[in-house]
């Protein structure tokens, strides 16, 4: 029987997933390694999109981005042990860019004012829209899906 391949790189805030505006300041995404490499002098590599190693954050175990941030900043970011990438055993994490300031929708102009999104909701760039996240619906995101209900 194979031995389970567990990943060696988890999300430091739970999350794997962040989405942030347009020019926003401050963002940053970290993992936490969970396990040493195979190779004591084995570096920490982050790559973005499967293709762009990003040389400038090696051996971190997370990116300060450059403020502001921009769209081109969004894609999924890999983290790994640089000769253990086909282990499958790194960490992934998507960063999202809203086109758009924060409370505005509408680009490029973004003069559409978001109404309030509540438990984790985010007002949509492009409609303006709350998007809603697991267990949550409706117009601003207040009420529980049928699976949070039962669970109280």
């Amino acid at each position: 029987m194979e031995a389970r391949r567990v990943s060696k790189f988890t999300s430091s805030g739970g999350l794997f997933t962040k989405t942030v505006n347009v020019n926003e300041t401050g963002v940053m995404i970290s993992m936490t390694d969970r396990y040493s490499p195979d190779v004591s002098d084995n570096v920490i590599t982050w790559m973005k999109d499967g293709s762009e190693v990003l040389t400038s954050f090696g051996g971190q175990t997370q990116i300060n981005f450059p403020n502001p941030i921009q769209t081109a900043d969004q894609g999924i970011y890999e983290i790994y042990y640089k000769n253990e990438r086909d282990q499958n055993r790194g960490g992934l994490y998507r960063l999202i860019v809203r086109e758009c300031p924060a409370g505005k929708w509408g680009p490029p102009e973004c003069y559409g004012i978001c109404d309030n999104c509540y438990n984790g909701g985010v007002c949509g760039d492009k409609s303006g829209l709350c998007i809603c996240p697991n267990n949550f619906k409706g117009t601003n995101c207040l009420d529980k899906t049928m699976a949070e209900i039962d669970l109280d």
